[in-house]
């Protein structure tokens, strides 16, 4: 079987660690977070990800996390877990390093 693998990162590689985070400075962690599905399984994702830019009028700007707050984080939240419980064969991670 196929499986297909979605990345994303967060942090900033400018590795300016002596000045201060957000003012010049690089964050001192960077994240890789991924996702593991069956290829035939990667319309789950494609739907959620259409549903949360229709949810926001069609805007497809991305959305930083560290910026979602409240209720529209935890329903984000919720959603994920569900599609989780509901797929146990698609696979959720991410690696830091510091």
């Amino acid at each position: 079987m196929q499986h297909d693998v979605y990345l994303d990162e967060s942090g900033d590689l400018g590795w300016r660690l002596a000045l201060p985070y957000r003012r010049g400075g690089s964050s001192k962690f960077f994240t890789l977070a991924y996702i593991i599905l069956p290829s035939y399984k990667n319309k789950h994702i494609n739907r959620f990800v259409n549903k949360f830019h229709k949810d926001r009028n069609g805007k497809k700007k991305e959305v930083k996390g560290a910026k979602m707050r409240g209720r529209r984080a935890e329903t984000i939240a919720r959603q994920i877990s569900e599609l989780f419980d509901w797929n146990n064969d698609i696979t959720i991670g991410a690696i830091t390093a510091s």
